[in-house]
Formats: structure tokens, sequence, C-alpha cells
């Protein structure tokens, strides 16, 4: 994708809402802006050295590749070199599982000219890249090539157990040693007394560096319509086996959509992963700030758009179950943090001679990056008309929430 190209797009990263070392900040500003400013030479995909047939070159016939071709290259290279890295938690240097092993979930969903939507889901994947992966199998579900003999293409594939990739490959020094430390009572069925008593007093040994367990996410949004959204993660660090988080669930890690009247909103989600679930997260954002439109469009109220997105999070939480944990700043087992586009136009009527020139309004398109979280922090950054921003959002001492937003245009 060449420059002229890039003007006519928003791309949007995240690596997630949770507890990210400050010390890690400007390693996270690296990564992401260079991920932003990668070109199609930048970066080789054809890494799957077991199965090189299934990558996205040998599919260049297909409705989906052909309808996006440059602009797919650029969302794929992104989302492997943000997956490659050690400081995300999916693909390699993914957390480990209660057995030893990493599994990984990812979605993506995208919209065409037509705004016919797209989408596909794997999980328990062990692969280096989670999204590609999806990606492949978004194609060849739909791929022509393929007699379907009148049977419905796959939407939601599972990988658990699969011996299609080399998954220790994927395991850094860190995570093995951390799995060897606890691989003991990882294996216990149930807590016994000894453990507990090694538990009050300290014996148990503490995992090594602050674990990451975050959800990445990538989208691209582009001004004819068309949208690319894909997230991917490694889940908790020692989950069961077999667990699925909000990667996995369209709707809920990520959710994009155009409104009947041409609102654009793509929505994605990170945090604790059951309970983003469990609230239908990312499309019950969109949803909602469909239905209060006129609040942030025609500014019947004083609300942000991300003064709205807080209101319906807290909402959906008191709602449900909450999973996710507590620590010294929370007084509340909310725990996610969200990023939202949010493309509108309107007509600008604020003019001391408007009356005079009633027939001649111009309409304005606002594009606009909302954010809300309950975690630590989040880490994101965006490009658009060459220019990239990048956020290390923190919550402030004592407070429970950290929202705002960024007009992009």
């Amino acid at each position: 994708m060449d420059t002229d190209q890039e003007k006519d797009c928003v791309i949007i990263v995240h690596c997630g809402a949770g507890n990210h070392s400050i010390k890690n900040k400007k390693i996270f500003k690296k990564l992401i802006i260079n991920s932003l400013n990668l070109t199609i030479n930048n970066i080789d995909t054809n890494n799957n050295n077991n199965n090189e047939s299934e990558t996205i070159d040998d599919l260049n016939n297909s409705y989906i590749y052909n309808s996006f071709k440059s602009y797919l290259d650029k969302f794929i290279k992104i989302c492997c070199n943000i997956e490659s890295s050690e400081l995300t938690n999916t693909g390699y240097g993914s957390s480990i599982n209660n057995i030893g092993k990493i599994e990984c979930d990812s979605s993506i969903i995208i919209h065409d000219f037509n705004n016919k939507i797209f989408q596909s889901t794997v999980v328990n994947l062990s692969y280096n890249y989670p999204i590609l992966k999806c990606l492949n199998d978004l194609i060849i579900s739909n791929c022509k090539k393929i007699p379907k003999f009148g049977l419905t293409p796959f939407l939601f594939k599972s990988y658990l157990n699969s011996n299609e990739y080399n998954q220790y490959d994927l395991i850094t020094k860190r995570q093995k040693k951390n799995y060897e430390l606890y691989q003991l009572y990882l294996l216990k069925e149930q807590e016994d007394e000894d453990e507990e008593k090694d538990l009050a007093n300290g014996l148990i040994p503490a995992v090594i560096e602050n674990p990451v367990s975050d959800t990445v996410g990538v989208s691209m949004i582009l001004d004819d319509g068309r949208m690319i959204t894909g997230t991917s993660s490694g889940g908790n660090l020692f989950k069961d086996s077999g667990r699925i988080g909000c990667a996995g669930v369209i709707g809920s890690g990520i959710y994009s959509n155009i409104s009947s009247d041409g609102i654009k909103i793509t929505v994605m989600c990170s945090g604790n992963g059951e309970d983003i679930i469990q609230m239908g997260l990312s499309r019950n954002i969109y949803e909602y700030l469909i239905l209060h439109k006129d609040e942030f469009i025609n500014q019947t109220t004083d609300k942000l758009t991300c003064d709205l997105i807080s209101e319906k999070c807290f909402e959906m939480s008191s709602k449900v179950y909450l999973r996710g944990g507590v620590d010294v700043t929370h007084n509340t087992n909310l725990y996610i943090g969200v990023i939202c586009y949010i493309e509108y136009t309107y007509v600008d009527d604020d003019d001391e001679e408007v009356e005079k020139r009633q027939n001649s309004l111009e309409s304005r398109k606002v594009k606009l990056l909302s954010y809300f979280h309950t975690t630590e922090n989040f880490v994101f950054g965006f490009k658009y008309h060459g220019k990239t921003e990048f956020k290390f959002s923190s919550l402030a001492n004592g407070k429970k929430s950290n929202r705002g937003e960024i007009y992009i245009s």
C-alpha cells in the first residue's frame, strides 16, 4: 500500500488494557509506531513452515482478497508485527496454560463495498500469527474454488489438540520458567492443606515478572466504507486448556458496523475476557452509541462519546456476575478497556449568516477515537494522513476509570 492509498484510511492498533509496566512504555511506542508505518516489503508473513500452501499469497483468486488487495496486505503486516512481539500476549510470547501449552483465540470481521459482513473465528490455536490464520480460514471458507456440495462454509473453527503447528516454538524462556515453578500446583485437581500453608507462608514462588494477559487488536477503516478489524489473545496465564476468551467471540472482543444513516463504528475490547463475553461488550456498545447518536452528533447533552461508553459499560456490569479481580485502586470488579472509532457526517450550521445560506450548508465528516478503561492502563495508537499518534493511558491514583476522545479529523 503506497502513501497515497494510506491517506484514505484510518489505522488503529491496541496492545491491550491491563497492567503494563511503565518501564515498557517506550518499547510499546516503538512497536506500535513501527507497525503503523510498515510497508508491504517490511515483513514476511510466509513463516508457516508446516503448511506453506496456506498463505495469503496462494489465495489471490478469492473475492475477499481481491476486494481489498494492498489494504489487506498492509493489515496483515501490522497484525503479524504486533503478534510476533514478546510484549504482546498472542502468538510468540503468549501466556502459557495449565498444561504447559500455548492456545490463542482470534476473530476477524470485514465489511466490503456494499457493507456485506464477513466473519471468522479460530480458537485454541498454537501458531505465530493467529489473526493471519483466522483470515486464511475466512478466505478458504468463502473461496469459490472449493466445492461445497451444499454444505455451509465454516465460520468458527477449533484447533484444540491439533498437530498442525509446533506450538513449542511460541513458548518463551520466561513462560517456560513460570510453568516449571508452578507445575506441581497446576496439576493438582484441588488445593490441599499443605498448599494453603505454602501460600500463607509465601513459600510458593512468584511469577517471573508481571505476566501479560491482554488482547491485541488492529482495525483499518477506509473512506469508501470498507472496514477490516481483527483481534487475538493467548488468554490468562495458567488458564484451563480449551478455555476461549473474548478474542474468540465476535460481538465481544470486536464488532463493527455501519448504521442505516451512515454512522460507521468499530469497537475493540480488552481486559477480563469472561466478563467481556458475558456483557457482549463490543456489540452492545455499538448499539448503545447508535441509540444515543443525537447526544454526540446533535449535542443534545453535554456527554462525550467516551461518557456514553463508560455509562454503558457500568450499566452492563451491574447485570452480570463479574469474574475480574480487584486491586488497591478498584472498588469494583469491572476490569476492561474499550477503544472505539466513530465516523459520521453532520451539517455545519454554526454560522452567523446561516439564514442567508440555508440552501448551501456544508456537510462535514467527523472521525473520532474514544477510549475507556478500568484497567491500570491501556496502550494504543493510530495513523491517519501520514500522522501517527501513541497513547499510554493510565489510571490516576484513586480513580476507578479513565476515558477520553481524540478528534482525528
